[in-house]
């Protein structure tokens, strides 16, 4: 509708921005998710486990999914169906179904999370087995919302630049106004960083 009508817009974070007639500008999943499973590898972890979203969110899900696969083949690690967890992003999910990876016979030793609200629901999990983190579990969340550095202990995650986007969201606006019709659809992505706190450690010898 927006290209039909000759406005000027930008997606911000879109699903899906390459099925979109205009420009957009997203945080990279994929680079995002690779440093943090890169991370919990350093520090000796090999059985990680990861709860995603591929279903509720098939863009930002699957690239997380396949960042992290990516990064345990590099190590010379399967990936182990028991060790995946599809969520919804929420702090619900993220409890049910740490509870789920926690209660294995093997439980993994570190978890990487599609978002920082599923990490608070690991946390919680963890809490109610009396799991100490990260002594006994390392915890990587995704976004770094608010409540990541107020957490006990605050968590590791990836941080998306939200300022960033804004920004080149409305430099991009501002070229559609001053050059109507010179920008194609083009898909950018921005990157993301690492932020290392006080929920990741080597795992117990």
């Amino acid at each position: 509708m927006v290209r039909t009508l000759k406005i000027p817009a930008v997606a911000i974070d879109p699903e899906s921005a390459g099925d979109l007639p205009i420009p957009s500008v997203s945080p990279a999943s994929f680079s995002g998710a690779l440093t943090a499973v890169g991370h919990l590898l350093s520090l000796g972890h090999q059985r990680i486990g990861i709860i995603t979203g591929r279903k509720h969110s098939p863009g930002h899900g699957r690239a997380r999914y396949a960042a992290y696969a990516a990064a345990l083949h590099e190590a010379g690690l399967p990936v182990l169906p028991e060790l995946v967890r599809d969520g919804d992003f929420s702090i619900e999910s993220g409890m049910r179904l740490g509870a789920d990876l926690l209660d294995l016979p093997e439980p993994p030793t570190a978890i990487f999370t599609g978002s920082d609200l599923q990490a608070i629901g690991v946390m919680n999990a963890a809490g109610q087995r009396s799991l100490h983190v990260p002594g006994d579990l390392s915890i990587v969340g995704f976004d770094d919302i608010a409540q990541a550095a107020l957490m006990s202990p605050p968590l590791t995650t990836v941080r998306q630049p939200l300022a960033q986007l804004a920004s080149m969201a409305v430099g991009m606006l501002t070229e559609q106004q001053d050059q109507p019709g010179a920008m194609a659809p083009t898909a950018l992505e921005v990157a993301t960083e690492l932020v290392v706190r006080g929920t990741t450690a080597p795992p117990a010898s």
